[in-house]
């Protein structure tokens, strides 16, 4: 019954086929984090995607991403949830550093909704840029959420220029093709360390 309802009345995507037959800790630690109220309150995806698992499915490329760095297209996701089965050793860090990450975001952007940030393009690209910083010794704490802000607004309004230029017109093409390949977000990533370095 299950097959045929997945055939013939609503095609699942491919993290609600793994909720309906995946099990173990990595499963349980994504769909936790998929519940988080951010997802919604930021608008970063609607009621509906939420049911649809498109959270939960976020969140797991946003562990993979602090644990290995950006990786291509999602196919990463069924690794993790096979090797992790079992038990998923990281959970604690993984999932304090990403509430850290979207702490920062929410008191960096209060209007979030309103920029390109919002996009689970973007705030994966964002998520990026500010672990790579941490990994390199920058402690959070030390990025005035106010000032880096104000440059990711500033950064935002580039990009939506008649004519972008320069990082501005390089972003703009690695987040509207081929969003999940590895170079676009390795691109992304990049290009929004140095607008908060800066």
């Amino acid at each position: 019954m299950f097959i045929r309802m997945n055939r013939y009345v609503l095609k699942l995507s491919p993290q609600e086929m793994r909720h309906a037959k995946a099990s173990g800790h990595f499963h349980k630690f994504v769909e936790k984090l998929g519940e988080n109220s951010f997802w919604k309150t930021q608008k970063i995806f609607s009621q509906n995607s939420i049911q649809r698992m498109r959270a939960a499915e976020f969140a797991a490329e946003a562990a993979i991403l602090l644990i290995e760095g950006p990786q291509d297209k999602k196919t990463s996701i069924d690794v993790y949830y096979a090797q992790y089965r079992s038990s998923f050793p990281n959970a604690k860090h993984v999932s304090s550093q990403l509430l850290a990450y979207l702490k920062w975001i929410k008191a960096a952007l209060p209007d979030l909704p309103k920029t390109r940030y919002r996009s689970p393009v973007d705030l994966y690209s964002l998520i990026g840029a500010l672990d790579t910083l941490s990994n390199e010794g920058r402690r959070l704490s030390s990025l005035k959420p106010a000032a880096a802000g104000q440059r990711l607004i500033e950064f935002d309004k580039q990009t939506k220029a008649k004519d972008p230029k320069g990082d501005a017109a390089r972003y703009v093409v690695a987040a509207s093709r081929q969003t999940d390949n590895l170079i676009p977000r390795t691109t992304r990533i990049e290009i929004l360390e140095k607008v908060l370095r800066a």
